[in-house]
């Protein structure tokens, strides 16, 4: 029935918990005003009950307003395989084995929420989840990358990169680079520049944020104050905004040479797999020509991600969804990024566990990394002239390239029938032949068997002759019925 919005969870899930649900209707925006539409309708009533029990009607509707009110959606880009499911499972509460399994555009929506001074956990708000694995189904995006300032000021893009595969990393940058380039760029800011200019304003406001945020966290550093940042939201003036502008954003050298206007985070799966992916790396640029150190590789990838992610206004965090690394850093992330909750910290003390936001990085502390072992160009290397594709394993992690072509039915059968009568002039091609053995009962390599072939008139022989001749019974049946 046209309009109608069709629900389902996923398997073990409890009401109230996150859930799958199919894509909202053309034109029923995720991100509207709080009773705007039925899918908003319907998202509302799957909301969960406040958490006390002892809450009253009035704090439920309440805990759901506010729900409704701090909604956010978060656009996956990440190849199949590539762990994106199961940080999604993560992020959602869940076991990362029960990740559940799409095709094209999957949806899930999870419940944000947090605890009060009182330990009671409560729902604070909604974030939509869409996961694109192929980039052949980039005409998708007009759902979760909505064309209205509204949907795209709460929207946050992560795009997922494979830790154990370290070859394919530049490469998927590129490609979901690509795909976003042309959606958002070469598609909605071309008809609408004064959103791109808003937009665009934002991240540098955002910036701004950050940098003063930074700048009163050493000062109080400096005073010996050891306060930390309010729970609710950023510090705000008087007027109830943002105490930065855009034009107090700093930009470093190097830094936005790409502004989409909306938050970025690349987010490095797997993360407990990297040692095991470099030892396998081997590089041509060793003095020796031997194995190039694992921390050089290890500092090269990571030059190459941050670079990337200052130049494009993205955050940077490694993640394991197995070990439970890094996914509530990233978790709060995306709530500030797109709520305005408080900043995070950054992490860069484990190699392993790294996780830098969007402006808290600059090229000078990249060039700081050691690469000289793998990278005597330095910061200028390519990233193919490290780490060498190989053609087998980016074939099995990119998934099948297209449907398999059909074969026309007579043409099976055509061909089958002439495999059986080019088995009967030929001899059994499938007979086992016996291995030779030694007295001793050993496998004997090299040794001349010694054992005679079955006779005519032994029962494998005839079992085998019963079969061919059933076979070629059915297929010439099946040749003169398609051709009556």
């Amino acid at each position: 029935m046209e309009g109608s919005v069709e629900i389902s969870r996923t398997r073990d899930a409890p009401a109230g918990d996150s859930g799958v649900l199919s894509a909202p209707p053309a034109g029923a925006s995720s991100a509207g005003t709080a009773g705007g539409g039925l899918w908003q309708r319907l998202l509302r009533e799957h909301l969960p009950q406040a958490s006390s029990s002892s809450s009253s009607a009035s704090s439920s509707s309440s805990s759901r307003d506010l729900a409704m009110k701090n909604h956010l959606s978060l656009l996956v880009l990440g190849h199949r395989g590539s762990g994106a499911r199961s940080l999604i499972a993560r992020l959602a509460g869940k076991d990362p084995a029960d990740a559940p399994k799409g095709f094209a555009m999957e949806y899930e929506y999870v419940n944000l929420r947090s605890k009060d001074d009182d330990g009671i956990v409560e729902t604070v708000g909604v974030m939509d989840v869409w996961h694109m694995e192929c980039p052949e189904f980039g005409e998708l995006l007009t759902v979760p990358l909505s064309s209205t300032a509204d949907a795209l000021a709460t929207t946050v893009v992560m795009i997922v990169v494979d830790l154990s595969c370290p070859h394919i990393i530049a490469s998927e940058l590129e490609k979901w680079e690509a795909i976003l380039t042309e959606h958002i760029c070469t598609g909605i800011y071309s008809h609408d520049g004064d959103l791109k200019q808003r937009l665009q304003q934002k991240t540098l406001v955002d910036l701004a944020v950050w940098q003063l945020t930074e700048r009163r966290r050493e000062q109080r550093a400096a005073a010996g104050d050891a306060s930390e940042q309010p729970s609710s939201v950023l510090d705000l003036d008087a007027e109830g905004k943002l105490p930065a502008r855009a034009e107090d954003a700093m930009v470093s050298t190097g830094m936005l040479q790409t502004n989409w206007g909306v938050p970025v985070v690349v987010v490095g799966t797997k993360s407990e797999t990297l040692d095991a992916a470099l030892m396998k790396q081997t590089s041509s640029f060793s003095s020796t020509g031997g194995k190039v150190p694992k921390h050089s590789l290890a500092n090269f990838i990571q030059m190459y991600l941050r670079r990337w992610c200052i130049a494009n206004g993205a955050a940077l965090v490694y993640t394991s969804a197995h070990n439970n690394v890094n996914c509530e850093w990233l978790l709060q992330y995306l709530k500030h990024r797109a709520l305005g909750f408080p900043p995070v910290e950054k992490l860069t003390s484990k190699p392993e566990a790294i996780a830098i936001p969007f402006g808290a990085d600059s090229i000078t502390e990249v060039a700081k990394l050691s690469i000289e072992t793998v990278a005597p160009a330095g910061m200028d290397t390519p990233f193919s002239a490290v780490f060498k594709p190989v053609e087998a394993e980016q074939a099995v992690k990119s998934g099948p390239t297209g449907p398999v072509p059909p074969v026309d039915h007579q043409a099976f059968l055509q061909r089958q029938q002439e495999l059986l009568q080019r088995k009967q002039r030929d001899g059994d091609l499938f007979k086992a032949i016996p291995l030779p053995h030694t007295s001793a009962g050993k496998l004997a390599i090299g040794v001349p068997s010694k054992t005679e072939a079955p006779s005519k008139d032994s029962p494998v022989n005839k079992t085998s002759k019963k079969v061919e001749q059933d076979a070629e019974k059915f297929f010439n049946t099946m040749l003169k019925n398609y051709k009556k």
